[in-house]
């Protein structure tokens, strides 16, 4: 009786290799990394850790004592529901050129605390979404600032939802939402809502929401979401220059 072992194992090698290749090919989806955070060394070291697309789940309310910085490259995503408070009157979050972060549910209460001079509570000069959460309750006395600010010609800012509301400032050339040096506003939903803007240097010179033309042709476009209930010199939105001259 004659056994054709080579055939036979040759037959099954090739039965093997047809099934694999009639079997449907599945795409891997990539999905973003997920981090707790309860303090604020935790957040900042998850997002300097951060080597791709990590969600930063906060788990308490967090006093801000530093500013929490998004280095370029970075791509983070806030979530949890929880509070970040201000303690003093420095940048709260500088999201750096080529940086990214999204805010979903947070809220970042001022805590009544002042700005610096030309400064910012949130400063933008990478890519900001805005989709839910709030920020309110600043008392700036300081000029030309932004409470949040979108500077440079790289720099977005995107508000989906959220409210930026119940602000305060007196000085002058001062925005709750200042778009500045080429920087680009995308307005799709949410609101900015009574925030109050007053007299505090030689001239008003306010607007809730200022898009300004100097140093780069800044932009604003705005599909959906209100912007009302705001006091201000120049209103609701300024497009164009701060001028003292009335003529």
């Amino acid at each position: 009786m004659r056994v054709f072992r080579g055939k036979s194992l040759f037959t099954v090698l090739l039965a093997l290799i047809v099934s694999l290749s009639i079997l449907p090919i599945f795409k891997l989806e990539a999905h973003a990394a997920t981090v707790n955070a309860s303090t604020l060394a935790e957040l900042q070291l998850a997002i300097n850790d951060a080597t791709d697309a990590t969600e930063i789940v906060l788990t308490a309310d967090i006093p801000l004592t530093a500013t929490v910085t998004v280095p370029s490259g970075k791509d983070s995503t806030l979530s949890g529901g929880f509070t970040l408070t201000r303690t003093n009157s420095a940048i709260a979050l500088d999201i750096k050129e080529g940086a990214s972060l999204t805010w979903e549910d947070i809220i970042l209460d001022g805590n009544a605390k002042d700005t610096n001079y030309k400064s910012a509570v949130i400063n933008n000069q990478g890519k900001l979404t805005i989709n839910g959460g709030e920020v309110k309750n600043i008392n700036s006395t300081s000029p030309m600032v932004g409470i949040v600010t979108a500077k440079g010609p790289n720099a977005v800012l995107t508000m989906n939802g959220g409210s930026i509301h119940d602000n305060h400032m007196s000085n002058q050339f001062t925005s709750v939402v200042k778009i500045i040096e080429g920087a680009s506003f995308v307005m799709n939903g949410g609101d900015i809502s009574n925030n109050t803007l007053e007299h505090g240097g030689s001239n008003g010179l306010n607007a809730a929401v200022s898009v300004e033309g100097n140093r780069g042709s800044s932009t604003m476009e705005m599909n959906g979401g209100t912007i009302t209930g705001n006091s201000a010199e120049y209103g609701g939105i300024l497009v164009g220059t701060f001028s003292t001259n009335y003529t």
